[in-house]
């Protein structure tokens, strides 16, 4: 990826809904997609990368008015999988967009069929609801990846 001064790898990208982000823990955990459309780099992949060194995460949003914004954080790192590839670290916001992501900090990830929040009692999960992976709370407000079209 090119954005930002370039040598970031790209972790996820949707660009239009030819494949569905509503996929169980194996799916996120190994990756899936085509990285030039639509893709999930994998969770294992991203917490290998993420304890070998220091990393940065940045998050490129176009919004569906073509408006774009954008959030970067000093640091990133995703646990293990006996961790449930908790969201480990995330380091200091910068962007043009509200830190969305800073109340996920500490949060695992969870998919329609391993739902890895603790404390929730509720009935259907987000993950069920909400078309896809990600580190959810009982409730959540960051920048996945939203169906498109």
């Amino acid at each position: 990826m090119t954005t930002n001064g370039g040598g970031w790898i790209v972790v996820q990208q949707r660009v239009d809904s030819s494949i569905s982000f509503k996929r169980g823990w194996n799916d996120y955990r190994n990756g899936f997609g085509n990285p030039t459309t639509n893709f999930w780099i994998g969770l294992e992949n991203l917490h290998q990368l993420t304890s070998m060194d220091r990393y940065e995460l940045f998050i490129e949003l176009q919004f569906s008015n073509g408006s774009r914004g954008n959030a970067q954080y000093s640091e990133f790192r995703v646990g293990s999988e006996k961790e449930q590839y908790g969201l480990v670290q995330l380091g200091s916001f910068s962007g043009t967009v509200y830190d969305a992501m800073r109340a996920h900090k500490g949060c695992n990830f969870s998919t329609f069929d391993r739902w890895n929040v603790e404390g929730y009692t509720g009935g259907m999960t987000w993950a069920q609801t909400d078309q896809g992976g990600w580190w959810y709370y009982s409730s959540y407000e960051s920048f996945k990846a939203e169906p498109c079209g």
